[in-house]
Protein backbone atom coordinates (compact mmCIF):
# COMPACT_ATOMS: atom_id res chain seq x y z
CA UNK A 1 0.00 0.00 0.00
CA UNK A 2 1.63 3.13 -0.60
CA UNK A 3 -1.10 5.36 0.14
CA UNK A 4 -0.02 8.78 2.46
CA UNK A 5 -1.53 11.51 4.80
CA UNK A 6 -0.69 15.04 4.55
CA UNK A 7 -1.10 18.01 6.84
CA UNK A 8 -0.24 21.22 5.91
CA UNK A 9 -0.65 23.99 8.29
CA UNK A 10 -1.49 27.47 6.58
CA UNK A 11 -0.63 30.86 8.57
CA UNK A 12 -2.36 33.93 7.03
CA UNK A 13 -1.69 37.84 7.90
CA UNK A 14 -3.69 40.95 6.72
CA UNK A 15 -7.69 41.10 6.36
CA UNK A 16 -7.98 40.41 2.57
CA UNK A 17 -5.98 36.68 3.23
CA UNK A 18 -8.10 36.16 6.22
CA UNK A 19 -11.93 36.84 4.72
CA UNK A 20 -10.17 34.63 1.44
CA UNK A 21 -9.15 31.81 3.93
CA UNK A 22 -12.91 31.98 5.69
CA UNK A 23 -14.64 32.16 1.81
CA UNK A 24 -12.44 29.23 1.19
CA UNK A 25 -13.80 27.29 3.88
CA UNK A 26 -16.96 26.40 1.95
CA UNK A 27 -15.52 26.32 -1.06
CA UNK A 28 -11.96 24.65 -1.34
CA UNK A 29 -13.07 20.86 -0.02
CA UNK A 30 -15.89 21.07 -2.99
CA UNK A 31 -13.83 22.18 -5.43
CA UNK A 32 -10.66 19.61 -5.06
CA UNK A 33 -13.69 16.56 -5.33
CA UNK A 34 -12.37 14.63 -8.43
CA UNK A 35 -8.78 15.40 -7.79
CA UNK A 36 -6.78 12.15 -8.96
CA UNK A 37 -5.70 9.96 -6.19
CA UNK A 38 -7.11 12.08 -3.16
CA UNK A 39 -9.35 9.76 -0.89
CA UNK A 40 -9.71 11.87 1.57
CA UNK A 41 -10.10 15.75 2.16
CA UNK A 42 -10.70 18.41 5.30
CA UNK A 43 -9.76 21.66 5.41
CA UNK A 44 -10.36 22.83 9.66
CA UNK A 45 -9.91 26.05 11.27
CA UNK A 46 -8.73 26.45 14.89
CA UNK A 47 -9.80 28.05 17.77
CA UNK A 48 -8.51 31.54 19.27
CA UNK A 49 -7.05 31.87 22.37
CA UNK A 50 -5.45 28.89 23.48
CA UNK A 51 -7.23 26.68 20.34
CA UNK A 52 -10.13 26.04 22.44
CA UNK A 53 -12.19 29.42 21.83
CA UNK A 54 -15.35 29.52 20.42
CA UNK A 55 -14.26 32.59 18.76
CA UNK A 56 -11.98 31.36 15.42
CA UNK A 57 -8.46 32.17 14.59
CA UNK A 58 -8.89 33.27 11.43
CA UNK A 59 -4.74 33.14 11.12
CA UNK A 60 -4.12 29.39 10.60
CA UNK A 61 -5.93 26.51 9.05
CA UNK A 62 -4.97 22.97 8.50
CA UNK A 63 -5.57 20.80 5.49
CA UNK A 64 -5.80 17.02 5.87
CA UNK A 65 -5.77 14.52 3.03
CA UNK A 66 -5.25 10.71 2.01
CA UNK A 67 -3.80 10.36 -0.91
CA UNK A 68 -3.29 6.87 -3.24
CA UNK A 69 0.40 7.22 -3.31
CA UNK A 70 2.74 10.48 -3.10
CA UNK A 71 2.63 10.71 -6.86
CA UNK A 72 -1.00 12.46 -6.75
CA UNK A 73 -0.10 14.35 -3.04
CA UNK A 74 3.11 16.17 -5.19
CA UNK A 75 1.06 16.50 -8.69
CA UNK A 76 -2.14 18.35 -6.32
CA UNK A 77 0.87 20.78 -4.53
CA UNK A 78 2.66 21.68 -7.78
CA UNK A 79 -0.01 21.88 -9.81
CA UNK A 80 -3.60 22.42 -8.40
CA UNK A 81 -4.70 26.21 -8.74
CA UNK A 82 -7.17 25.69 -6.01
CA UNK A 83 -4.22 25.36 -3.89
CA UNK A 84 -2.26 27.73 -5.53
CA UNK A 85 -4.35 30.27 -4.56
CA UNK A 86 -3.10 29.69 -1.01
CA UNK A 87 0.45 30.43 -1.18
Amino acid sequence: MDQITTFTIFRLSGWTNKLFALKSMAIFVPACKGVEGLEFIKLMGSGGGDGFSVLPNLEQYTLLCVWENEKSAESFFKDSPIYQEYL
